[in-house]
């Protein structure tokens, strides 16, 4: 990780990768999977991210302390904070329930965590302020070609708890 690290994230990418697919039970597939997670994450490859994030959490949440801990917590932190900026509501509720009662050590990643569950409990109150990403790309396209709408009024739209549909954002932006 440290030469990895050195080369600015540029060299042994696919070895790290090669590796899990090779040695899948090696006590070193956790941390890598997570570390991959982020590295990922942080560049905006968000599928790779999550699949990542999957691998670690199925192979570290059973860790209640030490370092298998810590990289679950790491993991849980993360990962989820990722689902829920995708509005992965039914992933986030199953992880919720597989996790009540788990607590994270202080610091960054448990209020990473305790932000998270409270973005889950408005996602589930309040579906139509939860779920904006498509009027606000529906907002942003308008100013970008120059066209003269209401934008205040579109934004306001209540999403649906599903989120908008692609013929909902076609049909709203005709209005």
């Amino acid at each position: 990780m440290d030469g990895w690290r050195s080369s600015h994230f540029q060299i042994g990418l696919p070895d790290l990768e090669m590796f899990l697919e090779a040695y899948t039970n090696s006590p070193w597939a956790p941390s890598l999977h997570a570390n991959l997670g982020k590295y990922y994450r942080d560049r905006g490859f968000i599928s790779p991210a999550l699949e990542h994030w999957a691998a670690a959490w199925a192979l570290a949440r059973e860790y209640q302390e030490g370092h298998g801990k810590m990289v679950a917590d790491y993991t849980l932190a993360h990962w989820t904070r990722l689902l829920a900026s995708l509005g992965r509501y039914e992933i986030l509720a199953a992880i919720f329930s597989d996790t009540q009662g788990r607590a994270l050590e202080p610091g960054p990643l448990s209020v990473m965590w305790a932000r998270t569950r409270e973005a889950f409990t408005d996602m589930t109150v309040n579906p139509g302020h939860s779920y904006k990403c498509g009027t606000f790309a529906l907002d942003h396209i308008g100013q970008t070609l120059g066209l003269q709408f209401d934008a205040r009024a579109l934004v306001s739209v209540p999403s649906p708890s599903s989120g908008f549909s692609m013929k909902a954002l076609a049909d709203l932006s005709t209005q």
